[in-house]
């Protein structure tokens, strides 16, 4: 018979299993317990639990806590489980993973020796099988009554997930309410990506023992799944019922490279390589006449660069969407913030995956001030780099969309070194283990944009720029002089094809557009083609995948 529960939120009886333990008057998510959450995510009849009976036969308890021995005994048979971790392993749309649930119903889903040693012993498997991991933690930290020995526990799982990252095999974290305490501090903070389920409490010190210890009082949303989203420190928020066809689609990605089907692959050679000669030939072999019939209407450079600024130009946002077939995002810095002014996340074309990044553009004022007038802070190009290192551990291609006036400056741009990050993203994108493609859809302004310009994929759109400086700062600077801005314009040299000619550029994308009206009616879909062409072109080479 389905358990009946009280909402705490409406008050209303909820039958929870046939519910999968979420409200239907109010859409409150109750706590699962482990092995429920294991029947609720994974194939059916494919979960294989771990054998733990040897770490529970040498299972020496030596707290002095008063009536600890007994909780355990009670926890344990109220919940069915040796411990408060339920691991094993399973299937997700028929792909092999390791997995280790926590159940908050056992001691508060503390973490002590004995999880330690089931939790070790599944990153153990999963390392030698090669099998993806995925934790749900529900916790609220360490165990005292296991004093040190939990403490040493933390130490074994941070390290277990370091080395799993120096192997080369994925942990996915999702955090469920609660997860605090020693389990943020330790694996929940070192997934490749860290799911929150909707309306988890996610913190390090809980509301009481803060105010307690330091008299403050902290603001609720700071310890919730959507403030752990807000600060950068998850990748997605997720509902309950999304969760496992977002982990169907991450154990795609992250194992794609080990496992690619063939008949896939050659149904991408038959019907997507057959004709790009003729579409490199179409969209190459008219391009001046064409360019400079468009140019005519546009007097000057300085009128160019102003049709690109305008909210009449195509947005990163729109290319990149036609591109790929779908897209997730990926939010966060895993530091202190999830920048606005970026798109970081994985695109489709067809069945291969892309690590994908594009600066977003406001259709109105109010989106261009939450979008920072696509002007990344520190954390933006900190996300950056945490979506590259997210490609090299997959062996997928990365493709960034530039368009951008550049970094944003200013007292955060100083406080946060917003310098020294994109130095090192310069560099890194300058030695990426995977191919970058980077494509130029708009502004390409200063070190802001050539952070993520590829020395050997670049390609610009025909209505593109690239510059050390705007001309108005360039005026700014060389005031004395007799020089206007629209000369300096033209001696910056912005135009594409003048820097394809320099060979900064490895190509021009051409619209084909007669005049304005054109453009704006069918100039996405034609970048687009010619993107998808190139990238399939790129990554499918002699029935072998990069």
């Amino acid at each position: 018979m389905d358990q009946q529960i009280l909402c705490k939120s409406c008050k209303a009886l909820v039958a929870v299993q046939e519910n999968s333990y979420i409200c239907p008057h109010c859409d409150y998510h109750f706590r699962v317990p482990a092995l429920a959450r294991a029947q609720m995510t994974f194939d059916a009849g494919s979960v294989r639990p771990l054998n733990i009976s040897a770490l529970l036969s040498h299972e020496k308890v030596q707290s002095i806590f008063p009536n600890y021995i007994e909780d355990l005994d009670s926890a344990r048979k109220k919940s069915g489980l040796g411990s408060a971790i339920f691991a094993g392993e399973a299937r997700l749309a028929g792909m092999r993973l390791c997995f280790a649930i926590m159940d908050f119903d056992f001691i508060g889903g503390s973490f002590g020796h004995l999880e330690g040693l089931v939790l070790e012993k599944i990153t153990r498997r999963s390392i030698r099988k090669s099998l993806p991991l995925v934790v749900f933690t529900a916790s609220g930290g360490a165990r005292m009554q296991d004093g040190i020995a939990s403490l040493q526990a933390m130490r074994t799982a941070s390290a277990n997930s370091i080395l799993m990252r120096r192997k080369g095999i994925p942990l996915f974290v999702v955090m469920t309410n609660p997860t605090s305490g020693g389990i943020t501090a330790s694996v929940a903070s070192l997934g490749n990506i860290i799911i929150a389920e909707k309306g988890a409490f996610v913190g390090f010190a809980g509301p009481s023992v803060i105010r307690d210890t330091i008299g403050e009082e902290i603001d609720p949303f700071i310890q919730s799944a959507e403030g752990a989203l807000t600060c950068g420190k998850v990748d997605m928020v997720l509902h309950r019922r999304n969760l496992p066809a977002a982990l169907k689609n991450l154990l795609y990605v992250y194992t794609f490279s080990k496992r690619y089907h063939l008949p896939a692959r050659n149904q991408l050679r038959r019907e997507n390589l057959s004709n790009l000669r003729r579409r490199k030939a179409d969209f190459l072999g008219d391009r001046l006449p064409r360019r400079n019939e468009f140019f005519s209407q546009h007097k000057t450079s300085l009128d160019l660069l102003k049709f690109i600024r305008s909210q009449s130009h195509i947005h990163s946002s729109q290319i990149a969407n036609s591109v790929f077939s779908s897209l997730f995002e990926l939010h966060g810095d895993r530091v202190s913030c999830d920048d606005k002014a970026l798109f970081t996340g994985v695109g489709f074309i067809g069945q291969l995956p892309f690590f994908v990044v594009y600066f977003n553009k406001g259709k109105n004022w109010d989106e261009n001030l939450e979008y920072n007038f696509s002007m990344a802070n520190a954390g933006g190009y900190r996300k950056i780099l945490r979506i590259l290192s997210e490609a090299e551990f997959c062996n997928i291609p990365l493709v960034c969309f530039v368009d951008t006036p550049g970094a944003f400056p200013g007292a955060r741009a100083e406080q946060e070194n917003s310098a020294g990050i994109i130095a090192e993203l310069t560099g890194r994108i300058g030695n990426a283990r995977v191919p970058v493609f980077t494509f130029v859809t708009g502004q390409g302004g200063s070190g802001g944009a050539i952070a993520l310009a590829s020395e050997k994929n670049l390609y610009m759109l025909d209505f593109s720029f690239f510059s050390v400086i705007s001309p108005e700062g360039c005026h700014s600077i060389l005031r004395h002089r007799s020089n206007s801005t629209q000369d300096y314009a033209e001696f910056l040299e912005l135009d594409p094809l003048r820097l394809e000619a320099k060979g900064f550029s490895q190509g021009t994308i051409f619209s084909h557009a007669k005049d304005l009206a054109d453009y704006l009616e069918n100039g996405c879909d034609a970048y687009s083609l010619q993107i998808a062409s190139l990238l399939l072109a790129r990554k499918v080479v002699k029935n072998r995948i990069f």
